[in-house]
C-alpha cells in the first residue's frame, strides 16, 4: 500500500470518534495496533528540543515530555514535576518522601528498662511525614522504606547493657546493636538499619532497652538520629 500523506495548513475539527487501524472507534481517538507495537504515538517538536503529550480530563492536566534527555511527568494544575527520569535511567521524584530527625529538646533521663527515644527535631521533613510531637514516622503511602537510628545513652552502669529497636505500629518490629558496658560507667551507642514493608498510615519508632535504672539521651543533632525515606 502507497504512503499517503495528509497536510492541513489550518485548523481541523472532527466531530465524533477518530479510528486508527481500528473501524469501530470506541474514543474520540483510537489506536488499535493489532499484535505489533504500531500503536505508539510519537509528537515531536524539533524547534525547541522538546517533546510532549499532554492529556486533559476532568481533574486535571499534566504533560509527558522530554527536555535535554530527561523524561518528565508534569502537573500542569500544580506545576511540580510527579516524575523525571533523567539520563542516567535515575528515577527521581521531587515529592519522596525522606526525614532526618533528631533530639533537640535537651538532655533527659530515662527510667523504664523499655521505652520510646524521644527524638523531636528534624534537619529535613520532605513531606512532613514526621511527626516532632509523638516521635514518629507516618508512612503517606503503601511502599518499602528504608530507615535508620542512632541511640546515645551516657554512664551506663558496669555490666549493663543499651539495645536499640524499629517499633511498627507500637509493636518490636526489629532489634538492632545490643551493647555492654564494661568496668567503668560508659557511654554507650546503639544502631539499627532496616528496610521495611509499610502501607499507608504505617508508623515506625525508635526504641530503645537497658537493665541500668536509669539512663541518659543527648541532645545533639549527632547522638540520638532517626533518618528514612521511600525507596519505591
Amino acid at each position: 500500500m502507497a504512503l499517503t500523506r495528509v497536510k492541513f495548513n489550518d485548523n481541523v475539527t472532527i466531530d465524533g470518534n477518530v479510528g486508527i487501524g481500528e473501524s469501530n472507534p470506541g474514543h474520540k481517538l483510537h489506536i488499535n495496533g493489532g499484535s505489533n507495537d504500531e500503536a505508539r504515538v510519537r509528537v515531536s517538536n524539533t524547534a525547541s528540543g522538546q517533546a510532549s503529550l499532554d492529556l486533559n480530563n476532568s481533574e486535571g492536566y499534566f504533560r509527558t515530555y522530554t527536555d535535554a534527555g530527561e523524561y518528565r511527568i508534569y502537573d500542569q494544575t500544580d506545576g511540580a514535576h510527579r516524575l523525571v527520569i533523567n539520563t542516567s535511567g535515575n528515577v527521581t521524584t521531587p515529592n519522596q518522601p525522606a526525614f532526618f530527625a533528631h533530639r533537640n529538646g535537651g538532655n533527659y533521663t530515662e527510667t523504664t528498662a523499655t521505652a520510646k527515644v524521644r527524638i523531636d527535631g528534624t534537619r529535613f521533613n520532605r513531606g512532613g511525614h514526621y511527626d516532632t510531637t509523638n516521635n514518629r514516622f507516618v508512612a503517606p503511602v503503601d511502599g518499602v522504606y528504608q530507615f535508620n537510628a542512632s541511640v546515645n545513652c551516657y554512664y551506663i552502669s558496669s555490666g549493663y547493657q543499651l539495645r536499640a529497636f524499629l517499633y511498627v505500629n507500637g509493636s518490636n518490629y526489629v532489634v538492632g546493636d545490643s551493647f555492654h558496658s564494661a568496668n567503668n560507667a560508659h557511654d554507650l551507642v546503639a544502631s539499627v538499619s532496616h528496610v521495611i514493608n509499610l502501607s499507608a498510615n504505617d508508623y515506625v519508632e525508635v526504641w530503645s532497652f537497658s537493665d541500668d535504672g536509669s539512663r541518659g539521651f543527648s541532645s545533639s543533632v549527632i547522638w540520638n538520629t532517626f533518618s528514612g525515606y521511600l525507596i519505591g
